[in-house]
């Protein structure tokens, strides 16, 4: 679990391209290759990314349990769930 905590704060960093294979080898997401995530803390259980779907960056999600984005959904910037 703690190797998974520092990998998250490492991976925020990488280029898309890089971080997008990360999140999908380490974490199990679905990421379709046209979805983005901006330099944004976002690590639910599990989470799923359809064609266009879009994360802002600064974008802060406590813990949740599943993140579904479909087809063309946005999540805008800055955007904060709170503890």
């Amino acid at each position: 679990m703690k190797l998974q905590h520092l990998a998250s704060w490492i991976i925020i960093f990488l280029p898309w391209r890089l971080r997008r294979l990360a999140l999908i080898k380490l974490f199990g997401y679905s990421i379709h290759p046209t979805a983005y995530i901006g330099l944004s803390w976002i690590y639910p259980l599990e989470m799923t990314l359809g064609e266009q779907a879009r994360i802002g960056h600064f974008t802060f999600c406590r813990p949740i349990d599943r993140l579904v984005l479909g087809a063309h959904a946005i999540i805008g910037s800055m955007t904060m769930r709170p503890l």
